[in-house]
């Protein structure tokens, strides 16, 4: 499948009527996933917000811990969260106060924080969370062992302008996100776009590749995302309303033929994944985002994410705007083979309908 003439592309190039019919929509049911070549596509991910916890955990923390990668901040809403499933007798319809302490453990052991471990310890005693015990135990272990110095985490100011750092250790957040959920993956993904980042001299390039390399080759062989993780992320993005977390109902156009409807799945750690109705994917690479700014007294400016999109034969670039607090894009996408572009552009699955170009 390439950007310029998808499989779904060519489903319709050999069927002239629903070619006709697909070019006759109206705009109201642009957005609306069609069923092509007996491919069903995506259904929109059902939100994780749990309105009943609210009153026991602000869920904007959440986007803050996850952004931060704070185990201390996480800790804290983990408990609060055990709070309320103790009050209101059931879990948080998204994740398990469990489930994100475990995760805090994780991320506390990454970082070497005795002192969180050891709080979270101490909780797990006194809850008397079995499992919990056993991931702390667990995490201390690997937080005693001697850590060497990591030259990917150094970067010359000599050669390295204020841009460039805010993106190099953007970066860097974003392999220890990938290392958190286990995601080999994400973590091919975050090495491609740094290829990609203008503002990265070629050594930072070689270090954000190499701490990449070496963070897939500490994960166990056939490592599958963690579960508790990616729970996380989506709660993390919906808190935030974060243009890098959730999915995205979205078109782009092709010369020639209608707009080709992709859904989209960001993943918050700056990869993410598109499918076309006939069920063909292709990966999102990050490799520049600038979150904007609100000023009630004067201009707004959008969020702009640019990076890569890339399919099994086909890659290019994308430029994105965001509006409405990251719940509608609109941008452009480009061709590396032959140069050929287009618009892409869509919405948050109930945000309120795609802009359209």
């Amino acid at each position: 499948m390439d950007m310029k003439r998808s499989s779904l592309g060519r489903t319709l190039a050999l069927a002239a009527s629903a070619l006709a019919v697909l070019a006759a929509a109206s705009p109201s049911s642009a957005g609306v996933p069609r069923r092509t070549g007996g491919a069903e596509a995506p259904a929109p991910a059902a939100p994780v917000a749990d309105p009943a916890f609210d009153a026991f955990v602000d869920p904007a923390l959440f986007g803050r811990a996850w952004a931060d990668t704070d185990p201390a901040l996480l800790t804290d809403l983990g408990l609060q969260m055990a709070e309320g499933e103790r009050v209101l007798m059931r879990p948080h319809k998204g994740i398990t106060s469990d489930e994100v302490l475990g995760v805090a453990a994780k991320m506390a052991a990454e970082k070497h924080d005795a002192a969180t471990l050891a709080r979270l310890a101490k909780a797990a005693d006194v809850l008397g969370k079995k499992e919990l015990a056993g991931q702390v135990g667990a995490a201390r272990k690997l937080a005693s062992a001697a850590r060497d110095a990591a030259p990917a985490a150094t970067v010359s100011v000599e050669t390295t302008t204020r841009e460039g750092f805010v993106a190099y250790k953007e970066f860097l957040r974003r392999i220890d996100a990938a290392k958190f959920a286990g995601d080999a993956k994400a973590l091919d993904a975050v090495a491609k776009a740094a290829t990609r980042a203008e503002m990265l001299t070629e050594e930072d390039r070689k270090a954000i590749a190499k701490a990449a390399e070496e963070a897939k080759e500490a994960m166990p062989k056939d490592a599958a995302p963690d579960a508790a993780v990616v729970a996380l992320k989506k709660l993390a993005g919906e808190s935030r309303s974060d243009p890098q977390s959730g999915d995205y109902d979205t078109h782009y156009t092709v010369p020639g033929s209608p707009p080709v409807h992709a859904y989209i799945t960001m993943n918050g750690d700056g990869t993410g994944t598109f499918t076309m109705d006939d069920g063909s994917t292709g990966d999102i690479a990050v490799s520049g985002f600038n979150p904007g700014a609100t000023n009630p007294q004067g201009p707004q400016f959008p969020a702009v994410m640019t990076g890569t999109w890339s399919t099994s034969t086909d890659s290019g670039t994308f430029r994105w705007q965001f509006f409405g607090n990251g719940r509608t894009l609109n941008g452009t996408w480009k061709d590396d083979n032959g140069g050929a572009s287009g618009k892409w552009y869509g919405s948050r699955p109930n945000g309120g309908g795609p802009i359209h170009p």
